[in-house]
């Protein structure tokens, strides 16, 4: 029986050639596995901000009672 040695390989590549590279490695036996992009906590600051899911507060005593509702 012969084994075949693997490697794994992480690339960038644009997305409108996805489907083509996807299909030739799947061609040749091999997997794909999309690894979803990590952001940086200020980066997840920057969407809250946009997203508008910030709150803006007077006082400590404000906060608090709106977190106790």
């Amino acid at each position: 029986m012969e084994t075949t040695a693997l490697k794994t390989l992480e690339i960038t590549i644009p997305t409108e050639y996805v489907s083509s590279i996807r299909k030739l490695i799947q061609g040749l036996g091999g997997k794909i596995q999309v690894r979803p992009k990590k952001k940086c906590g200020l980066d997840e600051a920057i969407e809250d901000i946009k997203a508008g899911r910030i709150h803006s507060y007077s006082s400590v005593d404000e906060m608090w009672e709106e977190l106790m509702k």
